[in-house]
């Protein structure tokens, strides 16, 4: 209902986490009965590979309702990204939103699996269609992530992450 496209269970199971973050998360919060949330799929092929997807249907009679499909799923990725610029490569919702721990506990994010190029593709594509300057906004920030991120060598890591926790 939010918008994204989530992480599959079976019937009356919680979709498993990959990312240690989460798994942390889930282990801490289950017991307590806080573990509620829903886990939103990043990493390809995950939401931003399905927006774009959806934006090249071009299939007549359809393509409105795959159009707002794929401007839900683009106004979740704006209203999701992290402060850095960036998305990491799943992230719990809960009812669309971003918990605020996941927030305060995660300093880095996924530059690989097409996570943060994903999502930034994903959004310029929907800008191109709409001209909605959110979509510009939030593109432009991941794209001025991708550009501080980059390394000397001109190859990307894995997973930016901010000065400080660089120097540590």
């Amino acid at each position: 209902p939010s918008g994204g496209w989530l992480f599959a269970a079976p019937p009356g199971e919680r979709p498993q986490p990959f990312t240690q973050t989460l798994r942390l998360a889930e282990r801490i919060a289950r017991p307590l009965h806080l573990a509620s949330w829903d886990l939103l799929a990043l990493r390809s092929p995950g939401t931003p590979a399905a927006i774009l997807e959806l934006l090249a249907a071009d299939v007549p009679g359809r393509q409105d309702v795959y159009d707002a499909a794929a401007r839900r799923g683009a106004d979740l990725l704006a209203a999701i990204q992290l402060d850095s610029g960036g998305w990491f490569s799943e992230m719990p919702l809960d009812d669309g939103r971003v918990p605020w721990w996941f927030r305060r506990l995660t300093w880095r994010v996924t530059l690989d699996d097409d996570v943060t190029p994903g999502a930034v593709r994903a959004l310029l594509a929907m800008w191109e269609r709409e001209r909605n300057e959110a979509y510009r906004l939030g593109a432009r920030r991941g794209l001025d992530l991708l550009h501080t991120a980059q390394l000397p060598s001109g190859g990307f890591p894995i997973t930016w992450r901010p000065a400080w926790l660089r120097r540590l």
